[in-house]
């Protein structure tokens, strides 16, 4: 019996991955929070960690000097980033369809 699905049983989307009709990632969480935070937090562990394992270099200074450096450049990335969908233009122009009462 062949378990292998066909490539095109996969469908992505806006709304997120489908599999067959089902609708498989439809929010933008990671571990219960957005994704930017999930990101904020992942980096500034590894950066910490970072900083802790250089500490006990020669040139401490530099370790946490470049691991502040990697954070403060995600977290500019990330906080200057835009957040939600864009917001839907209204049309602007004339209606050519309204009919004048007379």
């Amino acid at each position: 019996m062949d378990n292998s699905m066909p490539a095109d049983s996969w469908v992505s989307s806006e709304a997120g991955l489908r599999l067959e009709g089902r609708q498989l990632l439809s929010s933008n969480m990671v571990a219960g929070v957005g994704v930017g935070v999930f990101v904020i937090l992942f980096f500034m562990a590894f950066c910490i960690i970072l900083c802790l394992l250089g500490s006990r270099t020669k040139n401490p200074w530099l370790w946490c000097t470049m691991s502040a450096i990697i954070f403060g450049i995600i977290f500019a990335v990330l906080a200057a980033s835009p957040k939600g969908a864009a917001p839907i233009k209204p049309a602007t122009g004339y209606d050519q369809t309204i009919v004048p009462m007379s």
